[in-house]
């Protein structure tokens, strides 16, 4: 046994570090770098590299401004890139993550992303079709699902809508914190799936016209 079950701290410790460990390891300050896949401002290297993990600014970093990383990036995480999205970051990091999120259903080759214009008006919805064609293109968004993958996520959407809990309703059961995280996962979902049904029909129609 690690820690003691009747000792508070000793559950604190474990809990805080299975949450801000990288990967296996807790790594000083990288550790308590944030996630937002919208403006990460870092670069890093494996910490199986020869020298450790290095880590060093994308780009110019304002005073005051705070460092972000990815962590459906992580370079020591087992291809998370291919499986992880907002479902998963909410899952093992208990928070919803900004603007891009990220849908990934592997069973039925669905992998898609809801981009956000700067400004927090217009979204883009862009695709990925690494299951398909195998293409590791980062701007290769043309590929959608054909009609069993718009099937599926208009089910999906009509089993997340129907789950409680609903937007301005709370169970008496549930802390009001966790109930607020599962209407903005709710309210995620709910934007992306309808977002992604249109553009993939819509991309459905435009290859049937070039036919």
């Amino acid at each position: 046994k690690c820690i003691s079950p009747t000792d508070a701290f000793e559950e604190q410790v474990l809990a805080i570090t299975r949450q801000r460990a990288f990967d296996v390891a807790l790594i000083p300050l990288w550790d308590m770098v944030n996630h937002d896949n919208g403006r990460i401002n870092t670069e890093n290297t494996s910490m199986y590299d020869k020298d450790g993990l290095r880590a060093w600014a994308s780009r110019a970093i304002q005073a005051g401004e705070e460092i972000y990383m990815s962590y459906d990036k992580c370079k020591d995480c087992m291809d998370v890139d291919d499986y992880w999205g907002t479902p998963e970051i909410l899952r093992d990091f208990g928070f919803v993550e900004p603007h891009p999120h990220r849908f990934v259903y592997t069973d039925q080759d669905i992998w898609f992303e809801v981009w956000e214009s700067e400004n927090g008006g217009e979204k883009e919805v862009r695709w990925d079709d690494y299951e398909i064609d195998g293409s590791d293109d980062p701007n290769d968004y043309n590929s959608s699902p054909g009609p069993p993958g718009i099937d599926f996520m208009r089910n999906e959407l009509k089993r997340v809508n129907e789950m409680p809990p609903y937007e301005g309703t709370c169970p008496p059961n549930v802390p009001s914190h966790e109930c607020a995280i599962i209407v903005q996962y709710k309210r995620a979902v709910t934007e992306a799936l309808p977002l992604a049904i249109d553009s993939a029909e819509s991309w459905l129609t435009d290859v049937q016209e070039e036919l």
